[in-house]
């Protein structure tokens, strides 16, 4: 991970005031044992695509990188979602540490991560940190509020729910 990638997205007009989610953490902490992989991803960047709209921050997901030949993070948009994956050789922790303490100002960066140690360590830097579970209790409040009653899942640890939910009208045709 080289730093002036971290500034790059420091002085982005769009990364002002920021949701900053740890991916992983956030599909392991709903499902243990996601499979396959990539739908959880899809599900979690569909369920962020539909109560988007209703908040004004951006959304980031930082994913660990898988790709062992890749120095360097990638970043790409999904719906208006910024998607890292961080290089190898960092984790998604790292990432989120590191942007925050060359950040101007991390005090506009929320940190959603069911991580403890993650969620102390964000917070000592200036940002706010909320865990996964508050975090989908508060945008499921309020999709409720805004577009009626969901039916409460079987199992609420169960990421096929959420993909069901909010899936794209793309993936139900």
């Amino acid at each position: 991970f080289h730093i002036e990638h971290v500034l790059l997205l420091r002085y982005s007009p769009n990364w002002q005031r920021m949701y900053l989610i740890d991916g992983y953490n956030f599909i392991f902490h709903i499902d243990p044992d996601p499979i396959p992989i990539e739908r959880s991803r899809a599900a979690l960047l569909n369920l962020i695509a539909s109560v988007q709209p209703y908040y004004k921050k951006e959304f980031v997901v930082v994913f660990d990188g898988q790709d062992p030949h890749k120095d360097f993070f990638s970043k790409t948009l999904f719906v208006g979602i910024e998607v890292v994956f961080t290089p190898s050789s960092q984790s998604a922790d790292n990432f989120i540490i590191e942007f925050l303490e060359t950040h101007h100002t991390p005090a506009d960066i929320q940190v959603i991560s069911s991580d403890k140690k993650l969620r102390k360590h964000c917070h000592h830097l200036g940002a706010q940190t909320e865990s996964t579970e508050k975090f989908i209790r508060r945008i499921h409040k309020k999709h409720k509020h805004q577009q009626g009653p969901l039916q409460k899942p079987q199992e609420e640890k169960n990421v096929s729910y959420w993909c069901r939910i909010f899936s794209s009208e793309e993936d139900s045709e």
